[in-house]
């Protein structure tokens, strides 16, 4: 009433379906009538009415206790009691549901009652004598309303001139009168199979003659009456004779449910039987339905939708689709649990919802297990919690509806700040950053007090040196069997954790060392970079991630180390890189700038001359400024391109194809000859020597390029002349020789030479 929810719509014989009462006044007279004492009466009255209010409070009490006297209601709150008539009907349905409703629903006897009146009339003396509606009440019931009459009786009569095949006749004489051991209906099957479309008279005795009585058993009229279904859907004789079709409709589907019941216990599956009757389904059913039911068999909840539309249609529906029923009906239930609970926040979990939506789930909850659910079975499920969708085990149906209630009450509670916040919640979430849930929401306290101790016991019992979300796991599953006994709903909490908690990390940190580099819009230099990651990595969240993701934030700062540095960082290749770290590269490349760049204008309109103007470009517009004016420049042989016009073609090699990679070596080993050729005749050996140590410092902090290799490599060959280090140590060493040998020759002069 207060949720504006549907009621939970079940096939026909689940509809209207009551729940049971804990005792009402009529049992407690019952048995003070039976004991013989009107006191006792009394006193039995009393408790009866006393146990239903607890009931009733119980259920109303958030926390499932006592409520306070000056709280309780001063009326008892009751949602949808049936009433007598929807008893009755739910009663015909289930014990009608074979008879077509046409053939019963308007029938009187009579006194005039129709069979709902005379039905309700039987409840109401068999409830006021104690007893029960048995087998002979509902064989009179059969006989004074004639229900062993056949749909075919209400047909009209067709007109008299139209002319009866002959063939028809026999057929119809040889399933009559056949051997039922046998396939007396073979004839009349192929018959209708072949034959050309029938007149109305024709048809109208066909449905007449097919009919299950003493001369006709079940099984050869259901097949009869199938083939009458092929012929329906061969010839389209159901739109041609509309009239005839809306009466025998549900009498024709019954002959059709037989008939699968029958090869279904023979061991012939639905798909087979909806292959091989496909004509005669295709008359109450969309068949694209029922193939895309098939289809789905390992995931019903998908298709949940069409196995209700299915199950509505027809009765042979049902039959085929029972079990996929059964298990979509939890769907529906969950739905509606979903849309319960997104209405109490929208209310604010008022009081009074929250009670209707307990009490609305419980009945539904009942019909659950009505119609096949277990009441204590666990079966996995997902719900959103925290803004995600988590994977959860639940042991009754009920816990359905309480744990997405939870739910919304942890998330409304950490978004406004009215609970506690977990220590992974703590790194993922701030107060009112939590996904989808609003930030304005007031929880009662009450409800609060549902979901607090697990989180309170939790945060006393962790150590204060478990910061890493692979550690707060380890302790968790540890406690879980303490923390499930606080809360039960922890499930939800702890699932989070452990399939969730790395992801939201994980993508909160990916964004975090994208804001550290620079874009196309906002420059960032190198430096500054660098002392963002560091500043990064000192977060709690950097020290909440896993030893894989640092390790990743770690590989971005040395990419940009290397830059910084003027060496060439190792980057995979473009194949083996992950689609965060191609990211990275494209942010990285925003680091190469080439500014004051003249940009021809185009002409005005007008014909005047428009001045050229400067622009500064960014990334893969600067690389290809660079490269086409070092090309330029090479072909020209001009001699004004140095060393250092091509580091950016080293220390950004991934922005090149292979060609252009190539052609970049080759300028760089050529001007790399042509610096150690003027500086060998500037300065003779020592200009060769500081030549050679500048060209290896540029090959060095380019990624290895050796002059004269044809390729690019981190590890390529050194110069074959020896190094500055190498050099001074052997200088080092001749001098200790020198200045020993100047010492011992004092041995071989005189007194007088050596003094």
């Amino acid at each position: 009433k207060h949720l504006g929810l549907q009621a939970f719509v079940f096939p026909g014989e689940l509809d209207g379906m009551a729940p049971k009462r804990h005792g009402g006044c009529a049992t407690a007279k019952a048995k003070a009538k039976a004991q013989g004492s009107h006191g006792r009466a009394a006193g039995v009255r009393g408790a009866s009415i006393n146990q239903v209010d607890a009931v009733i409070r119980e259920a109303a009490s958030p926390d499932g206790g006592d409520v306070p006297a000056d709280e309780r209601p001063t009326k008892r709150r009751q949602l949808g009691r049936r009433s007598s008539d929807a008893q009755v009907e739910r009663a015909l349905l289930d014990k009608f549901k074979d008879i077509p409703e046409a053939l019963w629903r308007h029938k009187v006897n009579a006194q005039g009652l129709t069979v709902h009146e005379y039905l309700k009339r039987g409840m109401k003396e068999a409830h006021a004598s104690g007893g029960r509606l048995g087998t002979q009440f509902w064989s009179e019931v059969y006989r004074v309303f004639g229900l062993n009459e056949s749909a075919a009786e209400l047909l009209a009569d067709p007109p008299a001139e139209d002319p009866v095949s002959k063939d028809l006749l026999m057929a119809m004489v040889a399933a009559k009168c056949g051997n039922p051991a046998g396939t007396p209906s073979a004839r009349l099957e192929r018959f209708l199979e072949t034959c050309a479309p029938l007149n109305k008279a024709e048809v109208y005795g066909l449905l007449r003659g097919t009919v299950a009585g003493p001369g006709l058993p079940q099984s050869t009229a259901a097949r009869c009456q199938v083939a009458i279904l092929r012929y329906f859907a061969r010839t389209r004789a159901h739109e041609m004779y509309a009239d005839y079709w809306s009466v025998m409709k549900e009498q024709l589907c019954l002959a059709l449910r037989w008939v699968f019941a029958d090869m279904s216990e023979g061991g012939v599956s639905t798909a087979v039987f909806m292959h091989c009757f496909h004509g005669p389904l295709s008359l109450y059913h969309n068949m694209d339905d029922m193939k895309l039911v098939i289809a789905s068999s390992k995931d019903i909840e998908q298709v949940a939708p069409q196995i209700r539309r299915i199950v509505h249609e027809s009765v042979v529906g049902r039959q085929m689709f029972s079990t996929a029923w059964v298990k979509a009906s939890r769907f529906f239930y969950r739905q509606e649990a979903e849309q319960g609970v997104a209405s109490l926040v929208d209310h604010g979990f008022d009081a009074k919802e929250v009670q209707s939506f307990r009490l609305l789930m419980g009945r539904q909850c009942d019909a659950l297990v009505e119609m096949g659910h277990g009441r204590f079975e666990r079966v996995e499920t997902t719900m959103k919690h925290m803004g995600v969708e988590v994977r959860v085990s639940v042991e009754t149906p009920e816990d359905e509806a309480q744990f997405r209630l939870l739910a919304a009450i942890k998330a409304c509670g950490v978004n406004s700040g009215a609970l506690p916040l977990l220590p992974w919640e703590q790194v993922l979430f701030k107060p009112g950053e939590v996904p989808s849930t609003p930030v304005f929401v007031s929880v009662p306290q009450d409800l609060l007090e549902l979901v607090q101790p697990a989180r309170q016991a939790l945060l006393e019992m962790m150590p204060a040196d478990t910061v890493s979300i692979p550690d707060m796991l380890k302790f968790v599953q540890g406690k879980k069997s303490l923390l499930f006994k606080l809360d039960r709903s922890f499930s939800l909490d702890l699932s989070f954790l452990e399939n969730k908690a790395e992801e939201l990390l994980r993508r909160r940190m990916d964004e975090a060392v994208l804001s550290c580099l620079p874009t196309a819009d906002q420059p960032v230099t190198m430096v500054e970079a660098n002392k963002r990651l560091c500043t990064l990595k000192g977060t709690d969240m950097y020290r909440a991630c896993s030893p894989s993701l640092q390790g990743e934030v770690n590989t971005v700062q040395d990419l940009v180390r290397s830059l910084l540095s003027n060496y060439a960082p190792q980057v995979p290749s473009p194949d083996k890189c992950s689609s965060f770290f191609k990211l990275i590269l494209k942010r990285v490349e925003m680091f190469l700038r080439v500014d004051d760049v003249l940009v021809e204008p185009e002409p005005s309109a007008s014909g005047q001359r428009v001045s050229a103007q400067t622009k500064t470009l960014v990334g893969p517009a600067a690389m290809k400024h660079q490269f086409e004016y070092v090309r330029e420049a090479m072909e020209l042989g001009s001699g004004t391109v140095t060393l250092s016009e091509c580091m950016s073609f080293k220390l950004y090699p991934w922005m090149l194809d292979p060609e252009q990679t190539r052609q970049a070596q080759s300028w760089i080993v050529s001007l790399s000859r042509s610096a150690c050729n003027q500086r060998a005749i500037a300065n003779g050996d020592e200009g060769t020597d500081a030549a050679l140590l500048s060209l290896r410092k540029f090959n060095s902090a380019s990624g290895g390029y050796a002059p004269g290799s044809g390729a690019s490599s981190s590890s390529a060959a050194a110069p074959t002349a020896p190094s500055m280090s190498k050099r001074t140590a052997a200088g080092k060493k001749e001098k200790r020789d020198e200045d020993a040998c100047a010492e011992m020759m004092k041995f071989f002069m005189g007194k007088n030479k050596s003094a």
